[in-house]
């Protein structure tokens, strides 16, 4: 078994366990370590069957020697959990029946045997000045601006972002748009209300805006949203003319207003997770 973290704006671990009947202790041992090391809950009864059901008939059926499993931490406080059978240069073949559970992500499909399943990660309650401080961000207000109208110091602001993204899971150095988003989704804060009528979002521009709460560099933005690096900032510019937004904080505020942003429970695959 092979596994080991990587950073693609999710924190990820992957492991390539043998397609034999041992895979199912295997693969509860990988996914109970590593839920263990991001101190989040224990997989649920009704999922731990699945992935039980699941694997039995990917060993059962299936062609390839191996299983690959792929764990992905959001900054929404959800963890991914993602099985599929990599072809290994032969015909994919079918899961005999799709598995059904609440919260699952995507399918199984005739073209691809997987399973991906969500598990909501437990966040910690910010604490009151947490809080203040999280209601200037989603009002547009700078850290340094906090620091200046509240009268106290940029120090003390930067500990509680740092507070805030520790709490609610995200990367240690996310951008504002990550956190914000995170803030929002967890209810810790709520948006202000705006009376712009919501846009019409093409299919580009939602995955766009997917991209900008969910990554933390420009690349991993332009790798997600299916861009090239070199066109971020224009395909940004374009999004926020649409949305009239002044920059990618405000563009995730008023998507929450308008409700066009889907929550973590509907999360799309992480950078590289095919479907």
């Amino acid at each position: 078994m092979t596994a080991g973290p990587t950073a693609t704006g999710a924190f990820r671990y992957v492991a390539f366990l043998p397609c034999t009947p041992s895979v199912k202790d295997l693969a509860g041992d990988f996914i109970s370590s590593v839920l263990a090391t991001w101190g989040t809950c224990t997989l649920p009864a009704d999922r731990q069957a699945v992935l039980c059901e699941f694997l039995t008939n990917a060993v059962d059926n299936s062609s390839s020697p191996t299983l690959r499993i792929v764990l992905d931490r959001f900054p929404d406080n959800v963890v991914q959990i993602h099985i599929d059978s990599p072809s290994n240069g032969r015909a994919p073949t079918t899961l005999t029946r799709p598995a059904k559970l609440p919260g699952k992500v995507g399918e199984t499909t005739r073209e691809r045997r997987n399973l991906i399943m969500t598990v909501p990660a437990p966040t910690t309650p910010l604490t009151p000045a947490e809080r203040r401080v999280a209601q200037h961000l989603v009002r547009g207000v700078t850290p340094q601006s906090i620091a200046a109208g509240t009268g106290l110091s940029a120090a003390t602001i930067r500990q509680y972002v740092r507070e805030m993204r520790e709490k609610l899971h995200c990367p240690p150095r996310c951008p504002l748009p990550v956190l914000v988003h995170a803030l929002l989704v967890s209810g810790e804060t709520t948006p202000p209300p705006t009376d712009r009528p919501a846009p019409e979002l093409n299919p580009a521009e939602q995955k766009l805006l997917r991209a900008i709460v969910e990554q933390s560099t420009t690349a991993g933005i332009a790798l997600a949203a299916g861009i090239a690096p070199a066109d971020y900032r224009s395909a940004l510019d374009a999004l926020l003319d649409t949305a009239g937004a002044a920059d990618a904080t405000e563009l995730v505020v008023l998507a929450h207003a308008w409700n066009v942003i889907r929550t973590g429970q509907e999360a799309p695959a992480p950078n590289g997770a095919d479907r």
